[in-house]
């Protein structure tokens, strides 16, 4: 067994997966094996790149995928406002920035260790010493901010609060996956180190977005990997009391310039009441919000089982073109605490499309309307891209046809 110690001497990794923007609010983690052996690569070179054939030995070895040992971790992020030196409506001209990252053991300031092992891999004395070598010239892993210490270990201490995580096709367990960047079985020798090397401004200028050499793996993530206590104590297992049910709220404007929101800022709205929901149901409780009502699994990926959670309708029901009510559904019903959370939001606001607060009055329960044909007020978002196959194209696979029939066989529409 070999396996690479690392220690994040902030107790912060910061690193973007790979095609994910810098802005998209996520964190590589666990570390893609393609960035391990970058980073093995890159110390390689700044050793002064010494026995070049002892190396590619050493990253043919390692070019399986590990297995990870990782500590509890948090998730988190800083926005920065840089300015560019303009002035805009007399004001300085800047943009935002979103720095996320992982906070490793949020107890321990610092010594935050993660390992990536390979239980069957075995190296010889020279080709043990080249990888120490490369690990000791390793300053940072991810970005600059993820100062760091590398080094080869022949054993993993145990400890509880930690985890192992391995490809999905190694476990067979229920937790999210996550896709991370792996080098090929094909490439090995001269061919993988070349991949290795290939800097992303190559790659921009080749008009490619992965490697060479390189391909997408899944692991395998525990279910409650990277909640904090409270969140991994919580489990939605209450029973909904309430029957499947359709609220109607009138939204009136209470101050601005009187005007109501357009119907094509339906999608804004309706993240607006949600937001209200959320926060309604978490100060009622003083925990985070149900996962039903969040739409989200247990594992925090999107609720797609049974659909339980609630549509936020955005209505123009005096054809005015503006919003001026909205229905909540609650398809399989809800528990207590949720319908006192729906009946308790009492505004939504937002700068910069709603220009204002707007207060939302309960007027009852709604009846679905029931008909055989109807005409959306909002862009339908297809879930998947339309594709071609067979001879020439003749087969349309995921058509709008065919989507819309499957969200109506399964109520979302």
């Amino acid at each position: 067994m070999i396996a690479l110690r690392i220690e994040f001497v902030a107790g912060q990794f910061h690193a973007n997966p790979w095609n994910s923007a810098s802005n998209k609010d996520e964190t590589e983690w666990p570390p893609a094996p393609w960035r391990l052996l970058r980073a093995i690569v890159a110390g390689w070179h700044e050793h002064g790149a010494e026995e070049p054939e002892t190396l590619l030995r050493v990253l043919d070895a390692l070019a399986q995928c590990p297995v990870f040992d990782l500590p509890r971790v948090s998730s988190g992020h800083t926005r920065h406002c840089v300015a560019h030196g303009e002035l805009r409506k007399s004001e300085p001209k800047g943009s935002l920035m979103l720095d996320s990252f992982i906070a490793l053991e949020p107890e321990r300031e610092h010594r935050a260790h993660a390992y990536a092992i390979w239980p069957t891999v075995t190296l010889t004395a020279d080709e043990r010493r080249v990888l120490e070598a490369c690990c000791a010239a390793i300053r940072n892993f991810g970005s600059r901010e993820s100062s760091c210490a590398v080094a080869a270990v022949n054993e993993v201490p145990q400890a509880d609060g930690r985890f192992r995580v391995d490809l999905a096709t190694r476990d067979s367990s229920e937790g999210p996956s996550v896709r991370r960047l792996a080098p090929m079985a094909a490439y090995r020798g001269e061919a993988l180190l070349r991949a290795l090397d290939e800097s992303k401004g190559a790659l921009h200028h080749r008009r490619r977005s992965t490697p060479l050499g390189a391909c997408w793996v899944e692991y395998r993530m525990p279910l409650d990997f990277g909640w904090v206590a409270e969140q991994a104590l919580q489990r939605d297992i209450r029973r909904a009391v309430v029957p499947p049910v359709v609220m109607r709220f009138a939204v009136d404007r209470v101050d601005g310039d009187g005007r109501l929101p357009s119907i094509t800022n339906a999608v804004i709205v309706a993240e607006k009441v949600r937001q209200a929901v959320l926060k309604r149901h978490s100060d009622m409780n003083g925990t985070p919000a149900s996962k039903r009502l969040a739409g989200k699994q247990h594992d925090g990926s999107e609720r797609r089982q049974g659909h339980d959670h609630p549509f936020f309708l955005p209505r123009a029901l005096a054809n005015r073109g503006v919003i001026d009510a909205v229905d909540i559904w609650m398809p399989a019903g809800c528990t207590q605490d949720e319908f006192r959370a729906l009946l308790g939001i009492s505004r939504i606001w937002d700068p910069d499309i709603l220009q204002g607060a707007f207060a939302i009055t309960h007027r009852g329960r709604a009846l679905p309307e029931a008909s055989r044909e109807w005409q959306t007020a909002t862009p339908v978002i297809l879930d998947r891209f339309p594709k071609r196959r067979g001879p020439g194209g003749s087969v349309v696979v995921d058509a709008p046809e065919e989507q819309l029939r499957r969200a109506l066989a399964m109520r979302r529409l």
